[in-house]
């Protein structure tokens, strides 16, 4: 048989540590790997908690856990505050600074699309979007029927033209963008459907006027 070659003995120094606490020396289980060997600090679990209280920590009684006193409290929370009043600008533009330009990876996207979908959140999710547009488009129509009013495609088109293809409240054309009827007084607070209570907005500023009674008059920059 072939002679295996030996490894060099380790120094036995390397498994003997001296307790932070009380101050006596301590060997290595055979439980604990070099990793948990190079952090140990102290003999054993009433050393560890002897030099928590001496630091500040409060024990919870008869459970083995620890809480930091309001003293201890107090004096990071005002070490904290005194970092941030004198580098709190420096630390902001450095974070700032370093997050801009990141981009989520193609696979990172697909991922948080499949979480959105199959997430059960406000109104149901992603999973009952379809439903619910219907439901309150239908919704819609019958208010604009109870309501009474109606106007042609050819109304609508001379009420663009008297706008001149542009969006009153940005002042985006429409090649740009797309305008849509907004009810200057809305069909929840029982305005009608008639020619005279529409005015031409893009999505944007459609959605954001919202329930409220705005008219917005015939831009000067469209009409030079």
């Amino acid at each position: 048989m072939k002679n295996k070659q030996r490894t060099p003995r380790q120094n036995k120094s390397m498994y003997k540590k001296q307790c932070e606490q009380c101050k006596l020396y301590f060997g290595k289980k055979i439980k604990y790997s070099l990793k948990q060997w190079a952090k140990r600090r102290f003999c054993c679990l009433k050393c560890c908690g002897k030099h928590k209280v001496s630091v500040g920590w409060v024990p919870i009684r008869n459970s083995g856990k620890y809480f930091r006193a309001q003293k201890h409290r107090n004096i990071i929370s005002m070490g904290v505050k005194r970092m941030y009043l004198l580098r709190g600008n420096e630390v902001r533009i450095k974070i700032s600074m370093a997050n801009k330009g990141r981009k989520v990876s193609p696979k990172g996207i697909k991922n948080m699309c499949i979480a959105q979908r199959k997430s059960k959140a406000y109104r149901g999710g992603e999973l009952t979007r379809k439903a619910r547009k219907c439901f309150y488009q239908k919704q819609r129509e019958v208010r604009k029927l109870n309501n009474g009013g109606c106007h042609t495609l050819n109304e609508w088109e001379n009420l663009k033209s008297l706008y001149f293809f542009s969006c009153p409240s940005c002042l985006k054309t429409e090649p740009t963008i797309k305008l849509t009827e907004d009810h200057i007084i809305p069909l929840i607070r029982g305005g009608s459907n008639n020619i005279s209570n529409i005015q031409p907005l893009c999505h944007n500023c459609n959605s954001k006027k919202h329930k409220k009674f705005i008219f917005y008059e015939i831009p000067a920059a469209a009409k030079n």
